[in-house]
């Protein structure tokens, strides 16, 4: 670290600290902070920015938040972070979470909360503190922390063969960072089907009402939520709503074959923007942020005949396993997102 810091000009100034039972020797220029770990028994030096770096970076107990002030990240956050559907003027201070256990995550004043959201989006099922999969994660990071798609890689080709196993009719895994991405690249893989067998024509891609796929711009031109909607657009072209198959608010009041009417709403549409211009309909399989809905009985099994009787590939949404579908170029293939 001292060579990497006067190649940049020179030695610069160096403090050392404890932390944890070791010493760090900061090395500090104008482009870098650099980290090097030291088992001699030099005394720390107390100073403003070893304390903020402390404050910012070391861990601390679940729990407990006495042992660390977070005045500084609050304030860092609240100046530098553009956080994800929030309305920073009408709520400037976002939750700041600062550990997890288990199923219960704690704020940084240390107030507990049990994470009912699963991370606020879905996505931490595993639960929090798992030091089989930190060290797992750790030791990957070591062998092999990144390569590109156009190689292939051990952990990617085992976890694409567990994956396709227990996926029946499906036959390869696309890797994705997020559920976004992954629907981008179905509605791209649709589109080239389209090209390369129908003329172009068979391009457009139907999402139902009150369904979410994600806020990239093309996931967002497939997602039923207006209100994730306004100020966006114009969106993307080629994207067609249908109803939504929520029971609880029937379009039919109450009837015994609400499951089944609600997919022949799908026909509808498909008859309307023509058979030869659908290409691919996008569902979530339990409609999450619209409203926790489970599709009535009946429901899949009409929406896979219309799909096969019209030739319309079944895309799943962003939290989902992909929908049975009569279409071989895009059922073989599950877009899986790793993040």
């Amino acid at each position: 670290m001292l060579e990497h810091a006067q190649a940049h000009g020179g030695l610069p100034d160096t403090k050392t600290r404890d932390l944890a039972g070791t010493h760090e020797q900061i090395v500090l220029d104008r482009h870098d902070v650099a980290f090097d770990v030291e088992t001699s028994s030099t005394s720390s030096t107390s100073s403003s920015f070893d304390e903020k770096l402390q404050r910012s970076c070391s861990p601390t107990l679940v729990g407990d938040p006495d042992e660390t002030d977070y005045d500084d990240a609050v304030a860092a956050d609240k100046a530098n972070v553009w956080h994800h559907m929030l309305n920073q003027r009408a709520a400037p201070d976002a939750l700041m979470i600062t550990s997890g256990k288990g199923l219960r995550v704690w704020d940084h004043r240390g107030k507990e909360f049990i994470d009912a959201t699963s991370g606020g989006l879905w996505t931490v099922n595993v639960g929090y503190g798992r030091e089989e999969i930190a060290n797992a994660v750790r030791d990957q990071l070591l062998q092999l922390n990144f390569f590109s798609q156009n190689a292939a890689n051990v952990p990617g080709a085992r976890f694409a063969e567990m994956l396709t196993s227990k996926m029946p009719g499906m036959t390869r895994v696309y890797y994705s960072s997020s559920g976004s991405e992954a629907n981008e690249k179905a509605f791209k893989m649709v589109r080239l089907i389209a090209h390369q067998k129908y003329g172009g024509k068979k391009h457009k891609i139907l999402y139902r009402e009150r369904d979410y796929h994600g806020t990239t711009l093309g996931a967002l031109s497939a997602t039923g939520q207006n209100q994730r909607r306004q100020g966006f657009g114009p969106l993307v072209p080629g994207f067609v709503e249908v109803p939504h198959c929520y029971e609880y608010r029937s379009q039919w009041g109450e009837v015994d074959d609400y499951g089944i009417r609600a997919a022949n709403e799908i026909e509808k549409v498909i008859l309307a923007e023509g058979p030869d211009a659908v290409g691919a309909i996008c569902l979530e399989a339990i409609t999450a942020g619209g409203g926790a809905i489970v599709p009535p009985s009946g429901y899949w099994e009409r929406v896979q005949e219309i799909c096969s009787k019209y030739q319309v590939t079944g895309l799943s949404g962003v939290r989902c396993a992909p929908l049975a579908t009569s279409t071989p170029e895009t059922t073989s293939c599950l877009l899986a997102n790793t993040c």
